[in-house]
């Protein structure tokens, strides 16, 4: 399946530089990019080789800067998305019943919207990089579609290090 390097950005909510229109169709390591192919990275190393690669589309410095810096306006614009988000898709049949089905799996009952944005509201920026940094420590991968160019996970993960401004 192909996507924009646009349709990525606003899925993942990252800043996108560049050409939004840029056709993706996969995802792979730096070492292995080629043309139509999205790549992730953290640090400064890595983005240079990533720049430098194959790969039409890069992922850059999304989670480091979050251990780092999170600025009251950033917290407040992604606090006021995500309960928009969360109020749009009350609307909509088919996202009400996945938000439904996911609070049953998860906590074994559904909780009210009034409870979902009081803890929405409780996130502090403090909370956020701890979560950030507790993340990159230890970092998950998920991918869909052509991943057979996608770097084994030790691999990936040895491209995070624990910032240590996050701790606090």
């Amino acid at each position: 399946m192909e996507r924009t390097a646009k349709e990525v950005a606003d899925f993942v909510h990252a800043r996108l530089v560049g050409d939004g229109s840029v056709r993706l169709r996969g995802i792979a390591s730096v070492a292995s990019a080629a043309s139509g192919d999205l790549v992730f990275v953290e640090g400064e190393k890595n983005l240079a080789q990533a720049l430098h690669s194959n790969a039409s589309a890069v992922i850059a410095g999304e989670m480091e800067g979050l251990c780092r810096v999170v600025t009251d306006a950033e917290l407040a614009r992604a606090k006021a998305q995500l309960k928009s988000s969360l109020l749009m898709g009350l609307e909509r049949p088919g996202s009400r019943a996945e938000q439904i089905a996911g609070q049953i799996f998860t906590f074994g009952r559904v909780q009210s919207v009034a409870e979902i944005v009081a803890q929405i509201d409780r996130v502090d920026a403090s909370e956020l990089k701890r979560y950030a940094a507790q993340v990159m420590a230890s970092p998950s991968i998920a991918a869909i579609g052509p991943v057979k160019k996608l770097e084994r996970h030790d691999v990936f993960a040895a491209r995070f290090t624990r910032a240590p401004e996050a701790a606090e």
